[in-house]
């Protein structure tokens, strides 16, 4: 690695610490708030740097971050986890048009908004290791699809436990990484996964005018 591209990552990671905790002060002092915040930078900082990311390498030089909703702990839920036993296969479709397997484990009822609804958790059907059994994958759709979020729909994972409940933080859903290339593919969330209402947190819409947000 050459020493003038050495100076650029190092100079990136400074600006990209800088800039978060520039916007940590000054968007409140909330200790949830903050920890979103620092998610977001990190996140940011590895979608810039790391060769796996999924921004289109040409696009890196410009790119300083996602575009995000302001964190809000109103959609931060708990949920009532009915199990389904056995789990039932199914076929997920990909947004290429070819489809995977995939396991309905459980359902998560929660309210949102006033309104009560329910995600299916799903695993893939074959797992590639152990610490992928401890989550359950929430693929979602909601009315700001395609308006200020990704139109695909969004993901969120949380943690499987023994318990009959589990906390679903929306200020963590997250865009597909089919939202910022199309040399990527991704699944579709299930039919029954819409949410009937506006999920205003988490990652927005990726666009050209995002990357300098």
């Amino acid at each position: 690695m050459s020493s003038l591209k050495k100076l650029y990552i190092v100079f990136t990671v400074l600006f990209l610490a800088l800039v978060g905790a520039i916007a940590c002060q000054m968007e409140d002092t909330d200790p949830y708030h903050r920890r979103i915040l620092k998610y977001r930078y990190t996140k940011d900082s590895l979608y810039k740097l790391d060769p796996s990311s999924p921004i289109q390498r040409s696009e890196r030089v410009q790119f300083y971050g996602l575009s995000y909703y302001k964190p809000d702990s109103n959609y931060r839920v708990v949920a009532q986890v009915n199990r389904i036993s056995p789990p039932r296969p199914f076929t997920l479709m990909m947004s290429n048009g070819s489809s995977e397997q995939y396991l309905k484990v459980a359902e998560l009822k929660f309210k949102l908004n006033g309104q009560e609804f329910q995600l299916t958790g799903i695993q893939p059907q074959e797992f590639k290791s152990e610490e992928q059994k401890r989550y359950l994958e929430l693929m979602f759709t909601d009315l700001t699809n395609n308006k200020t979020s990704y139109h695909g729909g969004r993901y969120i994972e949380v943690e499987y436990t023994q318990g009959n409940q589990v906390i679903i933080d929306f200020n963590y859903a997250y865009n597909p990484w089919c939202a910022y290339s199309n040399n990527s593919y991704c699944p579709i969330p299930p039919i029954e996964n819409k949410l009937n209402t506006e999920v205003s947190v988490g990652e927005r819409k990726y666009e050209m005018s995002s990357k300098m947000n």
